[in-house]
């Protein structure tokens, strides 16, 4: 039921732009808000309130869900999830550069990439999906909807279940990280060659011309 009453004093109300991050918020139980944009009110908020704008549909431009503010925490900006700091450690090993938390927008539309590998001749978005997302009755109409956007921009998409990144198999999906960046035209770095690696993982420099 829409809650139509202004929320109390107490009452921190989130702006939550789509289902996923609603779906994220609810299963994990967390939600982060950038120190620098931080309310000043945050230490005395005891509860938490979740604005849904028009991507929600029927639920749209109201307040249908609170929840109690157990604790606030000051916490790395890139801790995400197991899945993706694992992924983000091997691929530092694996001496793959890649962007955390990346933006991609057009006009209206954004999204937030896991992590984006810029290559010379087509961008690389890597994604990891846990198993709760596979669960979501709208994961795959979302996660097609996302592709198509990003392939209209000119970039390419890997995905990995918990599976694909479980210790005894993360080699393989950074392998694969790897294998595509070079068939893209190799990592492009600021300033720099291309980095692009040869059949035994070195990495072998191919300088750009402009």
């Amino acid at each position: 039921m829409t809650v139509s009453r202004y929320p109390s004093p107490d009452t921190l109300v989130a702006y939550i732009p789509s289902p996923g991050d609603f779906m994220t918020a609810r299963e994990q139980r967390w939600y982060r808000i950038p120190c620098r944009s931080a309310p000043v009110v945050l230490p005395k908020a005891r509860w938490l309130a979740f604005y849904h704008p028009a991507a929600f549909g029927t639920l749209k431009w109201a307040v249908h869900f609170f929840a109690p503010i157990e604790r606030i925490e000051r916490v790395d900006l890139y801790h995400e999830s197991p899945l993706e700091d694992g992924l983000w450690d091997v691929l530092r090993s694996a001496n793959i550069p890649a962007e955390r938390q990346y933006d991609v927008k057009k006009g209206k539309t954004r999204y937030c990439l896991d992590f984006a590998v810029l290559c010379a001749r087509s961008d690389l978005d890597v994604e990891c999906d846990g198993d709760s997302w596979h669960l979501r009755p709208n994961a795959v109409a979302e996660d097609n909807a996302r592709n198509n956007f990003l392939a209209s921009l000119g970039w390419s998409v890997l995905r990995f279940s918990s599976r694909e990144l479980s210790p005894s198999n993360i080699a393989g999906a950074v392998d694969l990280v790897r294998a595509t960046s070079e068939r893209l035209g190799g990592i492009e770095l600021p300033n720099q060659a291309n980095r692009r690696f040869d059949r035994a993982g070195n990495v072998v420099e191919q300088y750009r011309l402009w």
